[in-house]
């Protein structure tokens, strides 16, 4: 796998790749991925954000959730991404927003910082419970912060983020 970071403004961009074209994920619609997010941080949040991160979709060509079952997978990486945007903030809430095409609404969402006594729940939108699922599964406590994520991968059932 390789890591690269990306200068931009005051923003780091950090760009997790699987190899493709000598070692660096290709870039193509990285940019305006990262310009939505950002231009929907501003116009939400008043301020740019202090991070980004990039990670691309994915495909499996053969096999489908047969990997941990000692079946064959394939997966790939596409030139498709999800970018989010963001910075820590004073107080115990979060604010996550998406400018996902598609999705229920709403597009931004509030919700105090999980502890251990008021953990997270899944709800409406569901957009959202994939965000609180990893922050639910986060070992150690997070600060209050506030996202933007953006992204060029459809909502395909064949096409997933792939982080990992």
């Amino acid at each position: 796998m390789s890591l690269s970071r990306v200068h931009s403004s005051a923003s780091h961009v950090i760009r997790v790749g699987l190899g493709l074209n000598n070692g660096k994920m290709a870039s193509k619609g990285v940019e305006s991925v990262l310009d939505e997010a950002r231009n929907s941080f501003q116009e939400h949040f008043k301020s740019g954000p202090t991070f980004a991160v990039c990670a691309p979709g994915r495909v499996n060509l053969i096999g489908e959730h047969t990997d941990y079952n000692d079946g064959f997978v394939f997966p790939m990486a596409l030139e498709l991404v999800t970018v989010i945007v963001g910075r820590k903030s004073d107080g115990n809430v979060c604010h996550v927003g998406t400018c996902a095409k598609g999705v229920d609404e709403p597009h931004m969402i509030t919700f105090p910082v999980p502890t251990s006594d008021s953990p997270l729940t899944p709800g409406n939108p569901s957009w959202a419970n994939y965000v609180k699922g990893v922050i639910a599964n986060f070992p150690g406590q997070i600060p209050a912060f506030d996202a933007i994520i953006a992204t060029s991968v459809p909502r395909w059932r064949a096409v997933e983020l792939c982080i990992s």
